[in-house]
This record gives structure tokens, sequence and C-alpha cells, in this order.
């Protein structure tokens, strides 16, 4: 827009490669549980694809002593991989409890970011940043949810209770805070030091696709200091 003012748009797609889970395949399980994890899908996971929209502008104002970026996003994502729990039986009998890697249908991200920094004066400088995400799911039936909701086994599109959509993405906080300020001066004998202190705030995250337990909202308080010595 002009020497301090930079606006952008992009879209990209992006794809992590499908793959095997090999567990099923693990000597020690049972033929039924073996065959019932077959019968689900589970014997390999599908490639996942994503395609990533964004409008944003990059700044330098008040005499380059404020720096202020944002950006609006939205992202469509197809087949993302997910990690669901099983309960098995091994040939002994005995009850195990594994992880495999299974596809959501399809979800959605949207949101925004604005983040900058201020030399308030020559000595302190301040930093800031803030993102919102609405990560939602679009389409998935999970088994684990069916698991704690109807006890369906192999469930299908028409099962309500097995159906994930509309619940948020796991371990995606909504809003993501950060704020933080640095001192540097120089003591008597030349040497320089500076102190730095921030605060990071997250809110709470799911830890699955049926949204039931969650983390709860988190703060952490850094300080720091330091001593920048001479070349002796």
């Amino acid at each position: 827009l002009n020497d301090s003012i930079n606006l952008y748009g992009l879209a990209s797609k992006g794809t992590k490669p499908g793959g095997f889970n090999a567990d099923v395949q693990r000597a020690d399980l049972s033929d039924a549980s073996r065959a019932a994890l077959i019968a689900e899908g589970l014997t390999s996971f599908d490639e996942e694809e994503a395609w990533n929209y964004e409008l944003g502008f990059k700044s330098d104002l008040l005499d380059n002593t404020l720096r202020l970026n944002a950006n609006v996003f939205w992202i469509n994502w197809q087949n993302q991989q997910l990690t669901e729990s099983r309960t098995v039986s091994l040939v002994n009998n005995s009850p195990l409890l594994t992880s495999y890697t299974t596809n959501i249908g399809e979800s959605r991200i949207r949101g925004f970011e604005v983040e900058g920094q201020w030399v308030i004066t020559p000595d302190l400088l301040g930093n800031f940043s803030y993102s919102y995400n609405d990560a939602e799911i679009r389409d998935f039936i999970s088994q684990d949810q069916a698991d704690l909701f109807c006890n369906v086994p192999r469930p299908t599109l028409d099962l309500a209770c097995a159906n994930a959509a509309g619940n948020v993405l796991p371990r995606v906080p909504r809003n993501q805070l950060a704020l933080g300020l640095t001192y540097t001066g120089t003591l008597g004998n030349g040497w320089g030091w500076f102190a730095n202190g921030d605060v990071n705030y997250e809110s709470t995250r799911y830890t699955q696709v049926d949204n039931l337990a969650e983390t709860g909202a988190s703060t952490q308080l850094n300080l720091r200091f330091g001593l920048d010595i001479n070349e002796h």
C-alpha cells in the first residue's frame, strides 16, 4: 500500500501422507480382535488434505516504533488424521488398550491473529499477540463416541450418538494471548543487562472429539534476567 504497510492474500494447499496401523497385525492379538479392527477399516488411514485461505497486512507505524501485523484465515481440512483408542483382547484373553490413527471426514478452522512490537522508549520494548481459532468438526462418525454414548460397533452416518459434527477439534485452544516487556540498560563497568517478563494465556483444550474431557485454561508467567558481558 505504501512504504510502511503491506497488504497480502494467499491460498495454499497442503497434504500429509496416509499410512498403516501396524498394531492391527501384531502377533499377540486374538483372531476376533484382529478381525474386528480390520472390519472397522483400521488397517490403514488415508492421506489428509487442507486448503488454507488468508488475508492480512504487515505494517511499521509511528516512525517505525510500532510494528503491527494481523490476518484472518479459513482452513478446509479433509481426512484429518486423528488418534483414537480401542480395547482389544490378546491371545491369552487379557485386555489391551491401544491407539490407532483414523481420519476425520471434514473439519473447518477459521479465525484471526494480531501481533506486534512497540518501542515504548529506547530502552523498553513491548510485544503482544492474540489469536482466535474456531475449529469445528463438520463430518465424522467416531467409534470412540459411539462406545461412550450408544455402544454400537461400526456406527453409520445416520446414528446421531456417534456423529461428532459440530464438536470442537481436540487440542485446539480457542483463545491464545501473550504480553511481554523487555528493558535493557548498561552497568557502570560497561556490561549490558536486560530484564524480560511475559505472560502467556491459553483457553481450555478438549482432549478428544467427544468434547467430554478438557484441560482447563492455563496462564504462565516467565521472568528472565541476563548480562551482556564485554569481550573480556
